[in-house]
């Protein structure tokens, strides 16, 4: 999206919704029948049958702290066939658990989004950490990280052109450094209050598997952030 497909419209730079929606996990179900006097109790039995390391208490809670945090832009009101009016005067963060360790976690982004040019900076595939937002209206989706200090923008790609307003599906992986008790910040900015429709080039909604509001398609724009694993160093 550049300016030219929104010539006539007020600029409205203002921070915009960050709805921080961790998913929720569901208890499992726990047997509470007293075993019989033949039956083996032992269940300190720690074999790895996966051929992976477990977490330590540490990772865990970092896992708990990031999997399932959201950035969303919904439509309020359409525009134009590719446009709509979306929120804004929000954002919000959260405190990352764990103890005074840090951590590579790797993180798998996943969404619908506009792409958007930021100059600079280190650019990896879909992502791109302490560049310079362009100057244009795309919107901007950032992952701010107090210490060591970062701003991970994921939404990088190029910004559409005013005859090319569609959106697009993202997944990648993206590995971040940080420390425990950092400040973790969601941050979305529509720039102007409005922004390209959830469709395709196609004209078609876009769904990502697996992702909540899947199998229905989301009405707006949003980011979903799953740790993939988590490194103590």
């Amino acid at each position: 999206m550049g300016d030219a497909r929104r010539s006539g419209r007020g600029t409205v730079a203002t921070a915009i919704t960050l709805l921080l929606l961790a998913c929720s996990s569901t208890d499992d179900e726990t047997d509470t029948d007293e075993p019989s006097a033949t039956e083996d109790t032992d269940d300190t039995d720690d074999t790895d049958t996966t051929g992976e390391e477990p977490l330590d208490t540490d990772d865990t809670t970092v896992v708990a702290s990031l999997s399932g945090l959201r950035w969303e832009l919904p439509c309020i009101a359409q525009t134009s066939p590719a446009l709509c009016t979306t929120l804004d005067g929000l954002a919000d963060e959260t405190t990352l658990a764990g103890g005074a360790t840090n951590y590579d976690v790797t993180l798998r982004i996943r969404g619908i989004i506009e792409p958007k040019t930021y100059d600079g900076g280190t650019a990896g595939d879909g992502w791109n950490r302490d560049g310079t937002p362009a100057n244009d209206t795309a919107n901007i989706y950032a992952l701010a990280i107090s210490d060591p200090q970062a701003i991970y923008y994921v939404n990088s790609g190029t910004t559409r052109l005013a005859s090319e307003l569609y959106a697009e599906a993202i997944d990648f992986e993206m590995t971040v450094s940080m420390s425990g008790g950092v400040t973790v910040a969601l941050q979305a900015d529509s720039v102007d209050a409005l922004q390209i429709r959830n469709i395709d080039a196609n004209g078609d909604p876009i769904v990502i598997p697996d992702v909540p509001p899947a199998p229905d398609p989301y009405d707006g724009q949003f980011v979903q952030m799953d740790v993939v694993s988590v490194l103590s160093r």
